[in-house]
């Protein structure tokens, strides 16, 4: 089986950015936040079951779920967050273990933002985190989301911290400057899990 590579990191921190240019290399990209999307479409039993829980309030007239509203929600109600979480979570790691069988490049990036323990997903052989301060990603939170200061803190606050994330990262990648030196740093660990893998 290809080997997979999770890549971690907080909202905001240039994980997007990091999966584009593995793509640019020819590295298949599993993306969780897209198969998360995938699974709440319209008509989808799970869309069913988050409309049921936290009323159609949540549907937008599309019959699209209200992705920002749900997120606003989840980042001020832990409660939400949790059970939202247990029904979404065992779904997304079945579709990942699929598609990574299904990789056929040198090795695969999983693009798994809120990984908090290796176990959750024990078919990843390396963990790669991206990390960037506080201060950038809230400025770029505020820009691309359109947020307040306090909602944007309050976002980067509910998430584990960079310290957090290195305990269980093999590499780490601090992404404080521009696209150009992130992609350089992204190319040579691609060398290096050529060798490796």
């Amino acid at each position: 089986m290809t080997a997979a590579i999770g890549l971690i990191g907080g909202i905001a921190s240039g994980k997007s950015q990091a999966s584009q240019y593995f793509r640019d290399l020819g590295i298949d990209v599993i993306d969780t936040d897209l198969i998360a999307r995938e699974l709440v479409q319209p008509g989808s039993a799970l869309l069913g079951k988050v409309i049921a829980h936290f009323g159609e309030d949540f549907l937008l007239p599309s019959h699209e779920l209200d992705r920002f509203k749900l997120r606003s929600l989840i980042f001020q109600d832990p409660h939400a967050k949790i059970w939202l979480e247990n029904l979404l979570h065992p779904a997304i790691r079945n579709e990942v273990a699929a598609q990574v069988k299904k990789s056929q490049s040198a090795y695969c990036i999983v693009a798994i933002p809120l990984l908090k323990r290796r176990k959750d997903y024990p078919f990843l052989n390396r963990i790669l985190s991206i990390e960037t301060s506080d201060d950038l990603r809230i400025q770029r939170l505020q820009k691309r989301d359109q947020i307040k200061r306090d909602l944007a803190r309050k976002m980067i606050d509910q998430q584990a911290t960079d310290a957090e994330r290195r305990v269980i990262a093999d590499d780490v990648i601090v992404n404080d400057s521009d696209f150009h030196t992130l992609k350089e740093k992204i190319q040579a660990l691609h060398a290096r899990y050529l060798i490796a893998h």
